[in-house]
């Protein structure tokens, strides 16, 4: 029985579970144990082929962008001033931000931070309409009856088969093959990080091991 479609996996449930479509309690609740698993598997796994990248121009003065649908970390913000010259910009804390925004409010971008979950905000706010490339870890688009694939279904669906079987277990209270099917999903959600972790190349550098200037002594 193939996994690699919503449909598929829906069917895998009810047959390993050794359960019947008439059993409408049960099967009511299987598009419920696949989006539990996407969701742990988004959180454990958060590098799996779900890199994406937004580019556009900054809007003079503006600070505060919208973050992309399916938003999950940020990899990197950079932007190209008009001598082709690319620049990181580094993350700080929000407090921080608005420490040094009290003496630069427009400039080149030079932090950024999380403006509550959906917003990305700079310090200082861009005084040109720099073209800008944001890279993050993608969500990946939730599976439906009508969305029958994404990435996990595509190329690791037995990870999201075992993970939704330990949810359905889980609701049936067999709480010991709940277990049994979570290991195997632990153990195969191990490969697939070992993997993506050996090949990331490290996409910015850990401020946290850099001095940061504070506003006072920043020249500005």
């Amino acid at each position: 029985m193939p996994l690699n479609s919503y449909d598929g996996l829906f069917d895998a449930i009810l047959a390993w579970c050794n359960r019947r479509d008439t059993d409408t309690d049960f099967v009511l609740q299987i598009p419920t144990f696949i989006t539990l698993a996407e969701q742990q598997i988004f959180l454990d796994v958060p590098t799996l082929g779900t890199q994406e990248y937004v580019t556009g121009n900054f809007t003079i003065g503006n600070s505060t962008y919208p973050k992309p649908a399916l938003w999950g970390k940020t990899l990197t913000l950079s932007y190209t001033d008009f001598g082709n010259t690319v620049h990181v910009i580094e993350r700080i804390s929000y407090e921080y931000g608005l420490q040094y925004n009290q003496n630069l409010r427009i400039g080149p971008p030079m932090y950024y931070t999380d403006y509550s979950y959906n917003y990305i905000q700079m310090f200082p706010a861009p005084d040109k309409a720099y073209p800008f490339q944001l890279a993050y870890y993608s969500k990946v688009t939730p599976l439906t009856v009508n969305n029958q694939t994404n990435w996990i279904t595509q190329n690791a669906p037995d990870l999201l088969f075992y993970l939704s079987m330990s949810k359905a277990q889980m609701y049936l209270k067999n709480f010991q093959d709940s277990q049994i099917w979570e290991d195997k999903y632990k153990d195969r959600a191990k490969v697939l990080n070992d993997y993506d972790l050996s090949r990331l190349l490290d996409r910015t550098a850990d401020i946290t091991t850099k001095t940061i200037p504070s506003p006072s002594s920043s020249g500005v």
